[in-house]
């Protein structure tokens, strides 16, 4: 499968995504306790380590965000590979 394939797909499935993340109380709840307690933890920590911390984030957030993107593509190169395999 080309990648120009896999990023119609990657594009499909942010929009898709995006919609069910707004929909999900569940998603919503989460990430407004994830808040709450990183905003507590910011107000104990001097600025110097709020900036680690934020960068820590960000990074951790980066890292993820590629290890979807790689799970995503496998899960389709594996569906692709059953449903088109000869019987």
């Amino acid at each position: 499968m080309s990648d120009n394939t896999f990023d119609i797909l990657e594009r499909l499935m942010a929009d898709h995504l995006d919609t069910a993340l707004h929909e999900s109380t569940e998603y919503k709840e989460a990430l407004s306790a994830a808040n709450e307690i990183f905003e507590k933890l910011k107000m104990e920590l001097t600025k110097e380590q709020q900036e680690l911390l934020d960068q820590y984030f960000i990074l951790s957030s980066e890292t993820t965000a590629i290890c979807e993107k790689i799970a995503y593509r496998q899960g389709l190169r594996d569906l692709f590979k059953i449903l088109f395999q000869d019987e």
